[in-house]
């Protein structure tokens, strides 16, 4: 994900947020919100929607899963849709972000290079990657969105973080 515009105008709601998280009856930092919705059980007041389907190379498919605008907005939010639930605790937990992403890096951890440097080194671009932001959990379960289980990388990174997780 690129730097995409979360925060509104005014200052963030942070606490009003909480208190909204808080007030669910489950809890939403490990919900896995596709499995509820098929089971029927997801909270009646359910803070978070879902929308576009998801399909990975294994063949399995789940939706994406993002804060509700029409809740979250009145905090200070904007292009919910936009964000993802793993996101949204993220910035929740990291106020110092801002609902911000950081700037993306010319390289990343291993050295690959974006597709803007090439283009400023004079290298031809194919050479380069073009990076976005991700979230890696840790234990493998995206929809565990606890801090300790959330990493912030690159796109060009995941994987291999995914496949250090293996091993």
């Amino acid at each position: 994900m690129g730097n995409i515009n979360f925060k509104g105008n005014g200052p963030i709601d942070y606490d009003g947020m909480q208190k909204v998280i808080l007030s669910m009856e489950g809890d939403c930092r490990v919900c896995n919100h596709n499995e509820m919705k098929m089971q029927g059980t997801l909270c009646p007041n359910c803070c978070f929607r879902s929308n576009s389907v998801y399909e990975y190379v294994d063949g399995s498919k789940r939706t994406r899963v993002y804060p509700s605008q029409k809740i979250f907005g009145q905090y200070g939010l904007i292009n919910c849709p936009a964000m993802g639930k793993h996101a949204f605790f993220h910035f929740l937990d990291n106020p110092e972000m801002d609902f911000t992403f950081p700037d993306l890096p010319d390289e990343d951890l291993w050295g690959i290079i974006s597709k803007e440097k090439a283009i400023e080194l004079g290298i031809d671009p194919k050479n380069g990657r073009n990076f976005l932001w991700h979230m890696h959990h840790e234990n493998e379960k995206y929809w565990d969105d606890r801090e300790i289980n959330r990493l912030l990388c690159l796109n060009t990174e995941h994987p291999k973080f995914a496949i250090q997780n293996k091993h």
